[in-house]
């Protein structure tokens, strides 16, 4: 995702997919995860079928079984990256800046050079003189 959105390695984690205009991982799989609930369920001649209905007893609590944790019916990515920006505690520096994560953030249009410098100034890593003086490419931000 760093590479897709063009923004530097102190880049706070919870921009990344917003600015790569990729959904989070953890999303992604628990919705894949229902997609494939769901079609098991849905036809009776999978071998899988049987499996996940007359589940075995679970054994070991450390462990999370698919049949465990059932998802939603109707569940998307994109509606829960809404409810969870920018996540239970998080300190996401200009997070004002987005509403939604799930739509195309200003300049995603832009040349790939322009937009990662817009990037990194919206997630405060921008190549400024603080910056590069914090970083110890400069000796001091005022020159």
């Amino acid at each position: 995702m760093r590479t897709v959105s063009g923004t530097l390695r102190p880049t706070p984690l919870p921009w990344l997919p917003v600015l790569s205009h990729i959904a989070p991982s953890h999303l992604r799989r628990k919705e894949a995860t229902a997609k494939l609930l769901a079609k098991i369920c849905r036809i009776d001649s999978l071998p899988l079928h049987a499996d996940i209905e007359n589940h075995p007893p679970a054994r070991l609590p450390s462990r999370h079984p698919i049949w465990l944790d059932v998802p939603q019916e109707e569940l998307s990515a994109l509606g829960e990256w809404c409810d969870e920006w920018p996540g239970p505690g998080a300190d996401v520096i200009n997070q004002s800046l987005v509403d939604d994560p799930t739509a195309l953030p200003p300049g995603f249009n832009l040349p790939r050079h322009l937009w990662a410098n817009l990037n990194r100034f919206r997630t405060g890593q921008g190549q400024c003189a603080a910056n590069l003086a914090r970083w110890r490419k400069i000796p001091d931000p005022s020159l």
